[in-house]
């Protein structure tokens, strides 16, 4: 009787192709649904997008549902998101209980990530971030505040995301204050680091494989930066003057320009490979609307197989902050 209810169970969680049911709801301005549903629709099966240009809801079954996730903040902030393990369902449904394997339950996790800007940060929660401090560069957070934001969260294993070089140190400092609980600091340099690290989460995978993915995920990262210089300096790429644009790709700097959209571009230039799909825009408090509609106009006619997407980031001193994938 129990060796047939065994083959039972895995016959049934052998039956599910996709593992992972998928729904959420995204906000956005000027969403292209069709262009979202046929992407979607090639992640896995029973996939069912429907909406509008401001809200659409999304429900597929796949086994990667990072992607579906990575492909539909492209379109505006993420909502109501829920990933179920549908073998897990399954085996519910029919009582299964294997006393063989004890199964160990996962520890809760939560996560915390550095950034500044009312968008970004309601990016960041709208992906699952449970704590997001305030910070990036100038204003990093102390150790003690991160600290604290550890010590306020109900986990046993805490994820911290600094998104920017000069706080990797702090957080790993503290780390090492923290006794009762397992920290794991992802170095994510930059803001488009951070949340492709965040969306290659996977609650159901153990933390040396999701370290690896998210790891993974900042190897391949194409991060830009807009800013300007506050002094006048000299450097290996050249002379800087103070209020001069200065374009970094993944925290380097590789373009100096006195106009803003000639470094963007020029930036991006410099980034490109020539198998990229989309470029992600994040813009901040500085970023003027007149800029950002000759860059997008700029960039379409450069590179008219990409598609070109703009975000409210709201973050200071970076008018643009954009990711290439």
């Amino acid at each position: 009787m129990g060796k047939n209810r065994d083959l039972d169970e895995v016959k049934l969680t052998s039956e599910i192709k996709y593992t992972y049911c998928t729904e959420l709801i995204v906000k956005g301005s000027g969403i292209n649904i069709e262009r979202l549903k046929e992407k979607v629709k090639s992640y896995g099966d029973s996939a069912l997008i429907v909406g509008n240009e401001n809200l659409v809801k999304i429900h597929v079954h796949t086994n990667t549902p990072q992607k579906v996730l990575n492909r539909a903040i492209r379109e505006g902030t993420l909502h109501d998101i829920q990933i179920n393990n549908m073998k897990d369902q399954r085996m519910e449904i029919v009582g299964a209980e294997i006393e063989e394997q004890k199964v160990t339950p996962v520890m809760k996790r939560a996560q915390i990530v550095v950034s500044n800007g009312e968008g970004l940060e309601e990016i960041f929660k709208s992906i699952g971030v449970d704590i997001i401090l305030s910070g990036g560069q100038s204003m990093n957070p102390s150790t003690y505040d991160i600290v604290k934001a550890i010590n306020s969260l109900d986990a046993a294993e805490v994820m911290i995301f600094p998104n920017n070089k000069n706080i990797i140190l702090t957080a790993n400092q503290a780390k090492r204050l923290v006794k009762k609980k397992t920290i794991t600091v992802i170095p994510t340099r930059t803001i488009p680091e951070g949340i492709s690290a965040v969306l290659s989460y996977n609650p159901d995978a153990g933390m040396e494989e999701n370290v690896y993915n998210m790891e993974q995920s900042i190897k391949i990262s194409k991060s830009g930066e807009i800013t300007r210089a506050v002094r006048d300096a000299k450097l290996h790429v050249g002379e800087i003057k103070k209020g001069a644009y200065i374009g970094l790709f993944n925290g380097k700097i590789r373009i100096i320009s006195d106009n803003i959209i000639d470094t963007a571009m020029d930036l991006i230039r410099d980034i490109m490979e020539g198998d990229e799909e989309v470029i992600t825009f994040y813009t901040g408090k500085e970023a003027d609307s007149a800029d950002i509609k000759i860059l997008k106009e700029k960039i379409m006619k450069s590179y008219p197989e990409v598609d070109v997407e703009f975000h409210s980031g709201g973050q200071p001193l970076y008018p643009f902050i954009f990711s290439i994938e």
